[in-house]
């Protein structure tokens, strides 16, 4: 099986995983302007613990975007100097999707699966980055509507009862008192996670979410278009 490093930089939160031989590693750190020195230190550590070198790795993840641009920046450029000494394959994964996937991983082990999940990351004052998604066995992650800005009041008219809203800036939603007791709130550094875009990578019915590029070329997506 190849070994796979993953990097989730696209919010406050800073998660390097690693898959290698059936086990599983990885670091979170939370925090602003920690991501530059976190990426690296935090892909050594897991590394060592893992026996491994950068050299002995077979692919390479990150988080494409949307979020942050400071720290979407950070990432592909750390993992473009990584990258030039080592063989391994370089993909990126689409955030929106990867915080959703970790809300279906989580239902795996036989629990109901959300009917919607509502994908977000803190964008402007008042706005987030949203999408929706529901699950299916067969088809993994289907998008209910398109990824784009929109409002804390789009949003919280978009939500409804059993609903799980995951991500950063979900404390900001004014939600009705009449959805607060029937929706899910997942968020933060249990949201947003590196081994989240490992599972996309390797599971076939994640992979239209994920994209191989080149790391010469390679721009995350910072920002999304406004809603209509």
């Amino acid at each position: 099986m190849t070994t796979i490093l993953a990097f989730e930089t696209s919010t406050p939160v800073c998660s390097v995983a690693l898959q290698t031989g059936g086990h599983s590693y990885a670091e979170t750190q939370t925090g602003t302007g920690i991501h530059s020195e976190a990426v690296f230190v935090s892909a050594e550590k897991l590394l060592h613990r893992a026996g491994l070198s950068f050299k002995e790795v077979g692919a390479v993840v990150i988080s494409g975007g949307p979020g942050s641009y400071t720290g979407l920046r950070i990432s592909s450029a750390a993992v473009k100097g990584m990258l030039f000494n080592m063989a391994a394959r370089f993909y990126a994964a689409d955030t929106l999707a990867s915080i959703a996937v970790g809300i279906v991983n989580r239902n795996k082990d036989g629990a109901a699966r959300p009917q919607r999940i509502h994908a977000v990351l803190n964008a402007r004052r008042t706005h987030l980055y949203h999408q929706i998604f529901c699950s299916k066995n067969e088809i993994g992650l289907v998008p209910q509507s398109t990824a784009a800005v929109r409002s804390l009041d789009q949003i919280a008219g978009l939500i409804a009862g059993q609903d799980v809203i995951a991500g950063t800036g979900t404390a900001r939603l004014n939600l009705p008192e009449s959805l607060k007791s029937t929706v899910e709130i997942v968020s933060d550094e249990a949201a947003v996670h590196a081994g989240h875009l490992i599972e996309m990578l390797v599971s076939p019915a994640y992979k239209s979410w994920v994209r191989e590029a080149d790391p010469e070329k390679f721009e995350p997506l910072y920002a999304l278009p406004d809603a209509e």
